[in-house]
């Protein structure tokens, strides 16, 4: 992973890097965040900024980062009208005017790919108001899409309540770049056995989670070229019946994204789709259906049943004091 700025993991971090995201009163968007990038060519980036407060922005600052994942910096430009930019002379920021209530401000980011770079990038744009955070993650390069999905093959309880599912785990190239082998993982969940006939290989991934790393479990995938498609099976047991029993993704840590080899240039390629980068293991319900979750309460319902309890508890202290 490339070496990023302190500020960028806390950017990472608190926000998820959405499409669309208000840090204080603004939030930025941009149409797309993939972006298709050949070596030594430039594109051109509109970033939008939208106050939808009803007070003027406090925004005054606007950060960006871009690094390949050979920690290569690619050159990068701002323009539009008054107001955006131009870039500091630290490189990595530009001064943005105060927007008025519900006001609008689209400015250009245009980025220029190394032309010997054979890795993709990932730029992240963001402001900050009061540790309120709004940010963009976008991809550029050649890019690469795997779509993970699963299908439940069986699935039984014990008398003790142990539930064993056999799930079998499909991934799917449906990008344009050839991948190598990758990882389809969780670092949580009840136990999984790869043994089984048919089963998947073992994960290698390292779960990075508190102070020691630990092994995640889930299945290595071999390398797929565009449109090619490859399953396994996993064994998976569970000592509470819950109806998940865990998620696989290509992302094992929250918000460090999903990078793959180009087996054409050997760099790495990014998969900026995060919709179909993870896919869970889900146990039927008692008629042998997708069980539902907990039924989920509107904040009126959550009141009364909150005011409930403490007229309840009122009560309860009430009578204790009565019979002392």
């Amino acid at each position: 992973m490339p070496c990023l700025y302190p500020r960028l993991i806390a950017v990472a971090l608190a926000s998820g890097m959405a499409a669309a995201h208000a840090a204080g009163n603004v939030e930025i968007s941009t149409p797309t965040l993939a972006v298709p990038l050949a070596p030594g060519a430039s594109v051109a980036i509109p970033i939008h900024f939208h106050n939808i407060d009803t007070q003027p922005s406090d925004v005054d600052e606007v950060d960006f980062s871009i690094y390949d994942h050979g920690s290569t910096l690619w050159p990068v430009t701002v323009s539009g009208p008054s107001g955006c930019g131009p870039i500091s002379s630290n490189g990595y920021s530009f001064p943005m005017v105060s927007l008025p209530a519900g006001g609008t401000l689209d400015c250009i980011l245009t980025v220029t790919r190394p032309a010997g770079s054979v890795d993709d990038a990932a730029m992240d744009v963001w402001t900050s108001v009061d540790f309120n955070i709004s940010s963009l993650r976008i991809g550029l390069g050649r890019l690469a899409d795997i779509a993970l999905s699963n299908e439940l093959v069986s699935y039984s309880t014990d008398p003790d309540g142990t539930a064993h599912g056999v799930f079998r785990v499909i991934a799917r190239n449906v990008g344009s770049t050839p991948v190598g082998e990758f990882d389809a993982a969780t670092c949580g969940g009840p136990a999984f056995d790869n043994a089984i006939e048919g089963g998947c290989a073992p994960t290698t991934s390292q779960c990075a989670r508190g102070m020691v790393p630990y092994a995640a479990q889930g299945a290595h995938l071999p390398a797929l070229a565009p449109g090619e498609q490859t399953s396994c099976l996993i064994s998976v047991r569970s000592t509470t019946q819950v109806p998940q029993f865990g998620v696989l993704s290509l992302d094992q840590e929250p918000d460090w994204n999903v990078w793959l080899i180009d087996t054409t240039t050997g760099g790495d390629v990014y998969d900026p789709y995060e919709a179909n980068n993870q896919t869970a293991l889900v146990a039927p319900g008692p008629a042998g259906s997708v069980a539902a979750s907990a039924p989920t309460l509107s904040p009126f319902a959550l009141a009364l049943l909150g005011a409930g309890l403490l007229l309840t508890a009122a009560w309860a202290s009430r009578s204790r004091r009565r019979t002392r």
